[in-house]
């Protein structure tokens, strides 16, 4: 599962990376979108704290995955950025390093845990898909 915090921050930085602006039309909103569904994650992780919590978490870390995959799709059909967009979307990406560490510092802390992981584990996966 420390496999799947990897490739989650290397997959999103990827997305990010690969595509600047406002909306999910521009290199720039897309990325701003996905770090917002960065954050969003992470707020349903930091949730976490029981098995109850955890069971109530999937259908939301699911609809989060689901979101990521398309803003996947978007960053793709944007194409390549400008060099001068890709420095900025760089940038960018630094900025959200310490969001994304937040994030591998919840889903390990429920890694550890047995019974969450048990619950969450299929979730977890999708997430991990989605940013493949």
């Amino acid at each position: 599962m420390k496999q799947l915090v990897t490739l989650t921050i290397v997959g999103l930085l990827t997305v990010m990376m690969t595509g600047c602006g406002g909306g999910t039309d521009t290199h720039e909103g897309v990325m701003d979108a996905m770090g917002d569904v960065v954050g969003e994650m992470t707020g349903v992780l930091e949730g976490v704290k029981d098995e109850a919590s955890a069971k109530a978490a999937i259908p939301k870390l699911e609809s989060l995955a689901a979101k990521a995959k398309d803003l996947e799709a978007k960053m793709k059909a944007l194409g390549d950025p400008t060099p001068e967009q890709a420095q900025a979307l760089m940038g960018k990406a630094m900025g959200m390093m310490g969001d994304a560490m937040k994030m591998q510092a919840e889903v390990e802390r429920i890694q550890k845990d047995p019974a969450l992981m048990k619950v969450l584990g299929d979730a977890l996966d999708k997430a991990q898909n989605a940013t493949n």
